[in-house]
């Protein structure tokens, strides 16, 4: 592979590299892309439906995004974060992204088989079990989940932790761990309209419940407890950075520098210039490069948090040891099988 340096010999592979190439994720290049607007599930403060506009429907055409796709890696992008709403509903959209970018992740609910011969990562999304999941999401996915994919090499299971689900992380690591699947961790992180509205919205499917399910600090902090058990307990199934979760769990004003209008400056997708998120319709946003609907100032979603961990430049020893160990928990996670 020539798009990413794929071996850490030692702390200098996160240092600049010879001839001023800089650090070894200099040459990622990467974009987000929303290819559906259709989705089987309705997750409590869902990131994607996070509007009050009515978004249309999905048709399932492979030729403009082909074309989309096409342009993208002609300009450079060489990694591809796929979502929409359900990115599987639109099979013909992944066989186009495919075609062009041969690393990337799609981010799905797990209840649809992606074809084997696409060989981006796959992150399997779970956030509950049994009964708690059908409250949360509109239907229980997790059993269907783990039959398309506890035994598919390129996926990850990403278990959302949030306050109604943390007392469920060990439970949810032994039913992945016992299905044979691999998982990670991320926290609920808020849309801008859910901060506002959760708990005082009435006829909305994605804020249907009374209390919002945000994380206070000593959710996290007792999320953490469950963590490392989850970890010690199961250590060949978890993937997962403490270092990272160090930093992810600060106050969220000590994570990212925002701007005038609470966009993080120094959000990780936020590095490259080349970097654009294109909506269902495939037309760039115009606004936030990643996750457009969440905000910022309480943004722990593990995709661009610990891509920003790993790329943040310090100069202590410690400091850079830390973020040599969560990058390669980054290429666990995200990297192709080949890698």
């Amino acid at each position: 592979m020539t798009y990413l340096q794929t071996r850490f010999p030692d702390d200098a592979a996160a240092q600049p590299q010879p001839g001023g190439k800089g650090p070894a994720l200099s040459r990622f290049k990467g974009g987000n892309y929303d290819v559906s607007s259709t989705c089987n599930l309705t997750c409590e403060g869902c990131l994607f439906f996070a509007r009050a506009d009515g978004v249309p429907l999905d048709r399932d055409g492979g030729d403009d995004w082909d074309a989309l796709f096409a342009g993208e890696a002609a300009r450079g992008v060489n990694f591809a974060y796929i979502a929409g709403a359900e990115p599987s509903l639109v099979p013909g959209r992944l066989a186009a992204a495919w075609r062009h970018i041969k690393a990337g992740v799609i981010f799905t609910n797990g209840t649809r088989r992606i074809d084997p011969a696409i060989g981006f990562r796959i992150h399997v999304s779970l956030w509950g079990l049994d009964e708690l999941a059908a409250t949360l999401r509109g239907g229980d996915s997790v059993a269907k989940a783990l039959r398309n994919y506890a035994s598919d090499p390129r996926a990850v299971f990403a278990f959302t932790i949030s306050r109604e689900n943390l007392h469920q992380v060990q439970e949810v690591t032994r039913r992945v761990a016992e299905a044979g699947g691999k998982l990670t961790f991320s926290y609920f992180s808020p849309t801008e309209i859910y901060q506002t509205q959760a708990g005082r919205v009435t006829g909305n499917d994605y804020m249907r419940l009374d209390e919002s399910i945000r994380l206070s600090a000593a959710d996290l902090s007792r999320a953490r407890t469950e963590i490392e058990a989850a970890m010690a307990a199961h250590p060949e199934t978890v993937i997962y950075s403490l270092d990272y979760d160090d930093w992810v769990r600060q106050p969220g004003e000590r994570l990212y520098d925002l701007d005038e209008n609470g966009i993080a400056r120094d959000c990780g997708n936020r590095l490259s210039p080349e970097h654009r998120h294109y909506t269902h319709d495939g037309k760039p946003s115009g606004g936030k490069c990643c996750l457009p609907n969440l905000d910022c100032r309480d943004c722990r979603a593990y995709a661009p948090a610990l891509g920003t961990f790993v790329t943040r430049s310090t100069t202590a020893p410690e400091a850079r040891r830390a973020r040599l160990r969560a990058l390669r928990i980054w290429y666990r996670l995200f990297m192709p099988l080949d890698a």
